[in-house]
């Protein structure tokens, strides 16, 4: 199961990483939590997610509950941007649609395997 969800997180990785647009930010990206330009600016939760899951060898150090966090993050973040652009998840075929199908399964059978 972990390494389905390290796997995963591939996917969603990318989006994030492309949505921060590393261009404009002054830490190339790296997430500082103790730099006031970091804990203010409007792309800190990506930044921060890209930051503690950027590395799979790092994530293969991480315990199920902080993966099923990762992996629940990175639902909610593709979720809302297939919404804003008007997919029906269910229905579409985009990459990003069969991802979040097939992340939705995973984090409930992660759930109901690692949180009872």
């Amino acid at each position: 199961m972990q390494q389905t969800i390290i796997k995963s997180l591939a996917f969603p990785k990318t989006l994030i990483a492309e949505n921060i647009n590393l261009d404009l930010c002054a830490h190339g990206g790296y997430f500082n939590p103790d730099n006031s330009e970091c804990s203010e600016c409007h792309r800190q939760g990506e930044c921060h997610w890209i930051f503690q899951n950027e590395e799979d060898s790092a994530l293969k150090d991480k315990s199920m509950s902080e993966l099923i966090s990762a992996l629940e993050y990175s639902i909610s973040f593709v979720d809302l941007r297939v919404s804003r652009e008007g997919h029906n998840y269910n229905n579409c075929q985009c990459d990003s649609c069969q991802w979040l199908r097939k992340a939705y399964k995973l984090f409930s059978k992660a759930l109901l395997t690692y949180e009872n």
